[in-house]
C-alpha cells in the first residue's frame, strides 16, 4: 500500500466482512453455551453449518456493504472534518451503526419476541465494534494516532 487512500480503500473493503462473521459466531457460541441446541457433529450437521454460514455470507455482506457506504463512509468524512478520528469514534461509531438499523427495524416491525432482544442489541455492538477495529487497524490509522501525526490537510487550492 502506497499512501493513505489506498490503505483506507482497503480497510472499506475488508472491515465489512468481519461482521457477519463475528455475527455467526456469536450466534453458535450462545447456541453452545445456552444448552439449548445439543450439537452433535456429523457430516449432516456440518452440511447444515456450512449453509448457515453462506446464508450469513450471503445477506450479511452486501447489506454490509450498504451500511458502510450510506452511513459509514459519511460518519467517517464529518468526524474527519471535525478532526476527531480516532479509535473511539471509529469503533463506537461501527457499534452504533448496526444497532440503529436494528432499533428502527424494532420499531417499525414491533417483533413478537422480546425476551431475546437485549442479546440481540449486544451482537449487534460486538459485531459493529469488531468492523470498527478492524477498520482502524487495518487502515493504518493505529499508527498514525499513535505517532500524533496529523492527518494531511485537504488541499484548499
Amino acid at each position: 500500500m502506497k499512501n493513505r487512500a489506498d490503505k483506507l480503500i482497503f480497510a472499506g473493503i475488508i472491515s465489512p466482512l468481519v461482521g457477519p462473521i463475528t455475527l455467526l459466531l456469536i450466534v453458535f457460541s450462545a447456541g453452545l453455551i445456552s444448552g439449548h441446541q445439543q450439537y452433535q457433529w456429523n457430516y449432516k450437521n456440518f452440511k447444515d453449518l456450512i449453509s448457515f454460514f453462506v446464508l450469513f455470507m450471503v445477506m450479511g455482506v452486501p447489506s454490509g456493504y450498504l451500511l458502510e457506504i450510506v452511513l459509514g463512509v459519511p460518519a467517517y468524512i464529518f468526524m474527519r472534518k471535525l478532526g476527531s478520528i480516532n479509535i473511539w469514534t471509529v469503533s463506537l461509531g461501527a457499534a452504533f451503526i448496526p444497532t440503529f438499523i436494528l432499533s428502527t427495524w424494532f420499531e417499525f416491525n414491533q417483533p413478537t419476541v422480546e425476551n431475546n432482544s437485549l442479546n440481540l442489541y449486544i451482537a449487534m455492538l460486538v459485531s459493529g465494534y469488531m468492523v470498527g477495529m478492524t477498520f482502524w487497524f487495518t487502515s493504518g490509522l493505529s499508527r498514525v494516532h499513535k505517532a500524533h501525526i496529523p492527518f494531511p490537510a485537504d488541499s484548499k487550492d
